[in-house]
């Protein structure tokens, strides 16, 4: 690895930024969360729709029927809540495509989390 001021050359000769980037506060936030019949996936975004975060149950080392586990979408849902907290997010509008039973169980980590879900909506398909 070399350094260059704020850059640093990687093994793969790509440059990558060697300190982290500054965060962007947001008040507020939006979470979308996909139940699908093998995976959870969870998208933090700002309120304008900006992707800040897209967490699976796949990328955190799940695979098989276990990544449809209501363990695995806790799991995924506090990997958010806490990229949540870091940027200074309180209140979250929820929206839920895909029907599980522990929906409420899973919007229940962010509660813990002390964030505020000010609205929950399903996203039915059209």
């Amino acid at each position: 690895m070399m350094n260059d001021e704020n850059n640093t050359i990687c093994s793969d000769n790509q440059l990558c930024k060697a300190d982290k980037p500054n965060l962007v506060m947001h008040e507020s936030a939006r979470i979308y969360i996909k139940y699908s019949p093998s995976n959870t996936i969870i998208n933090l975004t700002d309120t304008q729709g900006n992707c800040i975060l897209c967490v699976t149950a796949g990328s955190l080392g799940f695979s098989g029927a276990k990544k449809a586990s209501l363990f695995a979408a806790k799991a995924t849902a506090e990997v958010v809540a806490k990229k949540a907290i870091e940027i200074g997010c309180k209140q979250l509008f929820c929206f839920i495509k895909g029907e599980r039973e522990e929906s409420q169980e899973v919007l229940k980590v962010f509660q813990q989390f002390g964030l505020c879900l000010a609205k929950s909506d399903d996203i039915k398909k059209k």
